[in-house]
């Protein structure tokens, strides 16, 4: 992955506008992405916006944002810049990582100070789309084993007590 490559500002700005470009279609495991993404010299940040800024706008014309690939190596490879932007965007529920949904969801289940004694870190991919929840316990389990267990044994688990795991 080209991504791990680059150096730890433009990494930053990957794993904040991630999420949300990865939830509007933005494939970012896609060789033409990664490769326009690797090679931006400049403006990194203004072709995400311009990608995320274009999608609201479609959206609330009522139309489907289509090739969002295309449409971010464009940007990307002519330095674009968002004609409208608004940081709130970003709180769009749907723009959060797998990991940060998790988050939310576990407070909902378990309350937060009880998620929050528990859950020691979140390691995420790059883009966001995959995770692994580190629990006070010690133990570590990928977020794509969770959703094959109940949240009271997954309480289990993070506490040290749960041994068939998944």
């Amino acid at each position: 992955m080209l991504y791990l490559q680059l150096d730890e500002g433009i990494q930053e700005i990957i794993k904040n506008y991630g999420p949300a470009l990865t939830s509007i279609g933005v494939d970012f495991l896609n060789s033409e992405v990664e490769e326009a993404i690797y090679y931006c010299s400049q403006d990194l940040e203004d072709a995400f916006r311009t990608t995320i800024s274009y999608w609201y706008w479609k959206k609330s014309n009522g139309e489907d944002f289509d090739a969002p690939n295309n449409f971010l190596i464009k940007a990307l490879k002519e330095n674009w810049h968002p004609y409208k932007w608004d940081d709130k965007w970003m709180e769009n529920q749907m723009f959060k990582s797998e990991g940060m949904k998790w988050w939310d969801e576990a407070a909902v289940h378990w309350g937060k100070d009880k998620r929050n004694y528990l859950v020691v870190d979140i390691q995420e991919t790059i883009i966001g789309t995959r995770a692994t929840i580190i629990f006070r316990s010690g133990r570590s389990i990928d977020l794509r084993k969770i959703s094959r267990m109940t949240w009271e044994e997954l309480l289990e688990y993070a506490e040290g007590g749960y041994r068939k795991l998944c």
